[in-house]
């Protein structure tokens, strides 16, 4: 009896391992969703409300999360040929850390007004 006893505890701790690693796999890939959303939103709103202009942002959202937006001319040597064009293509990076899992970065070109 002593020894089924024991069988079952080692048997139920392994389970309890493996439930709430489990949770913290959900955890972590919910957290990598929702900075996903959160970069994609940024970089729609990159030429909008973050303007194109080389200089690019940064800030946190409501609950910590950090973001940064860069913004670099792609070539930089179509800066010294763009004085015949009115527009340069920029390089947006958008990074959005979350607290629980690895930064989610996406990167994307945009084209925009050759700025002095």
């Amino acid at each position: 009896m002593l020894v089924a006893f024991a069988i079952m505890a080692v048997a139920l701790s392994g389970l309890t391992l493996a439930f709430s690693s489990g949770l913290r796999a959900v955890d972590r890939s919910a957290a990598v969703a929702d900075a996903t959303l959160r970069a994609q939103s940024l970089l729609d709103e990159v030429g909008i409300t973050i303007p194109l202009d080389g200089n690019g942002a940064s800030g946190r959202f409501d609950d910590g999360t950090g973001w940064s937006v860069a913004i670099v001319p792609f070539d930089p040597d179509q800066r010294r040929q763009a004085r015949s064009r009115s527009t340069l293509i920029y390089r947006v990076e958008v990074v959005v850390e979350p607290a629980y899992a690895a930064p989610v970065a996406l990167t994307s070109l945009r084209l925009g007004p050759v700025v002095e």
